[in-house]
């Protein structure tokens, strides 16, 4: 019991540390990440994702709810995605991203390994029902930083759809990851 688990936080450590370092082509391609298959971007921004979520286990949460309800507001490539599927797989999640190619590589990853209770919402959250405008780096289409202010991020600009996140909390919520870039607090106001 407590050897074959210590080999499995040794295997761990060392699949993490692999991965970190590795260093992929530059472009979109497809990670083993904590048994699942993930679809990426850009390979740079994908290790920056998976130090974040996965190895500094930034959204770790616990809970006894074997089915908890998850909001993911801002899921980028859907990193987040499989760290709470890893950690709870009946869970419900809910996910909210603004950038239609971020949306396609997080269908593919739910597609790749038959994800049930993943439901995926192409918008930007905002106070109010639309579209806003959302600011990128075209030249990075991998990148976590992207924005509706241009000031946060000076780039191209593209119409994204707008909603309210009060539409889509319609039980109780287990945890509530909100990383959408300057638009916390209006989110939070609706």
């Amino acid at each position: 019991g407590a050897r074959r688990a210590a080999a499995g936080r040794t295997y761990r450590a060392h699949a993490m540390h692999e991965l970190l370092r590795r260093r992929d082509p530059a472009g979109p391609g497809w990670a083993d990440i904590a048994g699942f298959r993930l679809r990426y971007l850009e390979a740079e921004w994908m290790r920056y994702l998976y130090r974040e979520v996965f190895a500094e286990r930034e959204y770790w949460f616990a809970t006894d709810n074997p089915r908890p309800v998850i909001l993911d507001c801002g899921s980028n490539i859907g990193m987040a995605i499989l760290f709470f599927k890893s950690l709870y797989p009946d869970a419900e999640i809910v996910a909210f991203e603004p950038a239609p190619w971020a949306c396609e590589a997080i269908d593919e990853t739910i597609r790749a390994n038959a994800l049930d209770g993943v439901t995926l919402h192409n918008a930007a959250l905002a106070e109010q029902d639309g579209s806003l405008e959302l600011f990128h780096d075209p030249a990075h289409p991998g990148s976590a930083v992207m924005s509706v202010h241009r000031d946060r991020m000076p780039g191209e600009a593209i119409r994204v759809p707008a909603v309210r996140l009060s539409r889509y909390v319609t039980k109780p919520v287990d945890f509530l990851k909100l990383d959408v870039e300057g638009s916390e607090l209006p989110v939070l106001r609706d």
